[in-house]
Formats: structure tokens, C-alpha cells, sequence
């Protein structure tokens, strides 16, 4: 019932991208408490595959000024696909840093990895990697990811070798909002 409520939402986020029906509203998000919030939400999840997570950063609080819904769905997608694809007993590792006047979220898997062959699809509206092909997905939730990123005024970018695993991360601007320029206080 958890997946199939996830793959309705991921349809219903892909609908209101495709008819820009997606307004934004900025406030300060403390984004250490959001990750520790999605990793707890997660962790019946990967409980079950017996998968540990871990959080590297060296602040107690880290605010940006951004959505806070549209960074929820971006985390939770990552998360829900690091878990989806990741081997049992392995780690899913989640940091934060600030480089500049932009906050970097990465997020590293140990799991069945991209071929490289399909690496330059792998944004694209429904593609599913070929190793993917048993594990259950829509092919949305990485192009949801995109677009809602973009969205934010960021950028995302992977790391991917199969056997090895997959390093997503994520740029968005510290403080960012429809009137304004990026700027950092």
C-alpha cells in the first residue's frame, strides 16, 4: 500500500510539472532536521533490508530559505530509490556541506549501480534501467527529482557504477525565492 501511494504521488507531481501547476512558497527549512525526519520515516522501509544510514555534517542546525514541500519530495525520492536499489546489510551514507552560497545534499547507495550505456537516459520521463527491470518503479521519481530541483533554482548530478553503487547530489541555493537573486547572510 506504501509503494503504491508513492507511485500515486510520483503521478500526480510528474501531472503538475507537465501543466506548470507547481507554485512555490520560501521559508527557512532547517535541512539537518529535514534529512533526520526522512531518515526516520524511512526506516521501516529499510528495516527490512536491514540497511543502516548515516549523516555526515559538522553543524548542529544548516537553514536555507526554500520550499518545503518540493525538497521533501526531492529527499524522499532519493532516499526511497537508494533504499529500493541498495543490497541488503549495506549503508546508505547522507551528507551536507555549504560550498559557497549553495548547500550540497549528497546521498551515496551501495547498490546495483547504472550502466553506463544508460546513464544519459536516466532523467528521462519513465526510463528504467535495464538491471531495474525487476525491482518494482514508475521511471518518474529521478525525473520529478530534475525538474524539481531546477525548480529550487539548483542542479542535480550522479555518480554511478554498477556493483558499486550510486552517488546523487544535490545544489540548491542557501537562500532563494521568486523576487530574488541567490544570496548568502
Amino acid at each position: 500500500a506504501n509503494l503504491l501511494h508513492r507511485q500515486m504521488v510520483q503521478f500526480l507531481d510528474f501531472r503538475r510539472l507537465n501543466v506548470q501547476q507547481t507554485s512555490l512558497s520560501y521559508f527557512p527549512i532547517d535541512l539537518i532536521r529535514l534529512l533526520k525526519d526522512k531518515m526516520f520515516a524511512f526506516r521501516v522501509l529499510a528495516d527490512k533490508k536491514n540497511i543502516d544510514f548515516s549523516l555526515e555534517c559538522g553543524l548542529s542546525e544548516f537553514t536555507i530559505k526554500t520550499d518545503e514541500k518540493i525538497i521533501d519530495k526531492v529527499v524522499s525520492n532519493l532516499i526511497s530509490n537508494a533504499i529500493k536499489y541498495t543490497d541488503e546489510n549495506k549503508e546508505i551514507l547522507f551528507e551536507l556541506a555549504k560550498g559557497g552560497d549553495k548547500v550540497i545534499i549528497t546521498i551515496t547507495d551501495q547498490g546495483i549501480g547504472i550502466p553506463e550505456m544508460e546513464q544519459k537516459k536516466l532523467f528521462e520521463r519513465f526510463f528504467r534501467a535495464e538491471n531495474a527491470a525487476n525491482i518494482q518503479g514508475t521511471g518518474l521519481g529521478l525525473h520529478i527529482v530534475k525538474q524539481y530541483t531546477e525548480l529550487m533554482g539548483g542542479a542535480v548530478q550522479f555518480k554511478s557504477q554498477v556493483g558499486v553503487g550510486s552517488v546523487f547530489t544535490i545544489e540548491l541555493p542557501i537562500n532563494y525565492s521568486e523576487n530574488e537573486k541567490s544570496t548568502f547572510n
